[in-house]
C-alpha cells in the first residue's frame, strides 16, 4: 500500500518543503498538492523548491 501527503499551500513554502520531507522521513511515497486558484500558491511555485530539496514531489 502506498501513502501519500495531501497538501494545501497556504502556509510559507519552507514550512511545506519541511512538512513534506518529515512525511518522506515517515514512509510517505507520494506527495500531493492542491491546485484550488486564488486562495492558494500555485502547485508550480511550491513544486520547483520541493524537486530541489529531492522531496517526495518525483
Amino acid at each position: 500500500m502506498k501513502i501519500s501527503l495531501n497538501v494545501i499551500p497556504e502556509c510559507p513554502i519552507e514550512q511545506i518543503v519541511q512538512v513534506v520531507k518529515h512525511a518522506e522521513n515517515l514512509g510517505y511515497q507520494r506527495c500531493w498538492v492542491y491546485d484550488e486558484g486564488l486562495a492558494t500558491r500555485d502547485v508550480h511555485i511550491v513544486r520547483l523548491p520541493l524537486r530541489l530539496k529531492q522531496t517526495l514531489w518525483k
